[in-house]
């Protein structure tokens, strides 16, 4: 009723550090980079290309994602994704990622609100001792922006 919804995203039970960098899977793999400023002031394709197209990563792919937090529980990101090889105006579970990532350094947190190019989104989640994520929400607007008909 209030134009929003809300999805059940993949159990995380695993983060990888490289450094500050992070990488997790939530149903696609991704590679986190937390940044200082906002990611709008970062050539977010030379600096994911660079990382995507690695030896570690060249045959599988792996999305990337700027991810800057502007206040506590409020981050802003831009994601690169593999199979598109190009930004994206926004991708569910590189925000997914982005809010476990910012909650594994922020263990009181449960929710993260995260806006990316295309618009804001909300994480909610559960985390055990062993810091396994469960129970992960993302939650956001959704609107019919194209209707058709197909005739055969």
């Amino acid at each position: 009723d209030d134009g929003n919804i809300s999805l059940l995203m993949h159990d995380v039970l695993h983060i990888e550090a490289n450094g500050d960098d992070r990488i997790l899977n939530t149903g696609s793999p991704h590679y986190l980079r937390f940044v200082d400023q906002s990611p709008n002031q970062y050539d977010l394709l030379h600096i994911a290309k660079g990382i995507r197209y690695s030896e570690t990563y060249a045959d599988e792919g792996i999305n990337v994602n700027l991810v800057w937090q502007q206040e506590p529980r409020l981050l802003s990101m831009r994601t690169y994704e593999r199979g598109v090889e190009d930004e994206t105006l926004s991708c569910g579970t590189g925000v997914t990622a982005a809010a476990i990532s910012y909650v594994s350094r922020h263990p009181q947190c449960r929710v993260v609100n995260v806006i990316t190019r295309g618009g804001a989104l909300r994480v909610s989640l559960t985390v055990d001792d062993a810091g396994a994520f469960s129970d992960i929400w993302l939650e956001g607007p959704a609107q019919r922006i194209f209707e058709g008909t197909i005739c055969l």
